[in-house]
């Protein structure tokens, strides 16, 4: 038993995701992992008795809305929840003041009632991901921009020998 504990302890503290638990009833975090701490540059002893509210103002003030609208009904249990979860993107700010781009996939955990207790997340850094897709549709709008402006094939005028060349 100790050896399946040691294990699945190696597997939190080295893992390159943040994960986290998060009571519902006093909005503290039971458990962020140490990768936000690798990730964004804070200190896991400024987190370990944080709130929502805490973590709440490193989301990017352009994501912040979306990101509570969305959560708020996971948090509230309402119908429209997805028993799969939910995963929203946003941007946090790392302690240099920077912002990342995270996909966080969250989960209700229910008690004994059903009622949500907590959620737990797996918050994964997609910066990269989210620049490389802005590439890709930077050049797709170009290539579209060129393909709509060019003259069709069929309206070019073709060539036609005046001589032969025999």
């Amino acid at each position: 038993m100790e050896a399946e504990r040691q294990r699945f302890i190696d597997i939190l503290v080295h893992s390159r995701e943040i994960l986290y638990r998060r009571d519902l009833h006093t909005g503290r975090y039971l458990y962020i992992s140490k990768a936000f701490s690798d990730i964004l540059g804070t200190r896991l002893a400024d987190l370990e008795s944080s709130d929502y509210n805490g973590i709440e103002q490193l989301i990017h003030p352009d994501d912040l809305q979306t990101h509570n609208e969305l959560l708020q009904p996971t948090v509230e249990d309402k119908p429209s929840t997805s028993e799969d979860g939910l995963v929203v993107e946003y941007r946090m700010r790392r302690r240099n003041g920077t912002y990342l781009w995270f996909s966080d996939q969250i989960a209700v955990i229910r008690g004994a009632h059903g009622q949500p207790e907590a959620i737990i997340g797996s918050n994964r850094e997609i910066t990269r991901q989210r620049r490389m897709e802005r590439a890709l549709k930077k050049t797709r709008d170009q290539l579209h921009t060129i393909l709509t402006a060019s003259t069709p094939i069929s309206m070019l005028p073709t060539c036609r020998p005046t001589k032969s060349f025999s």
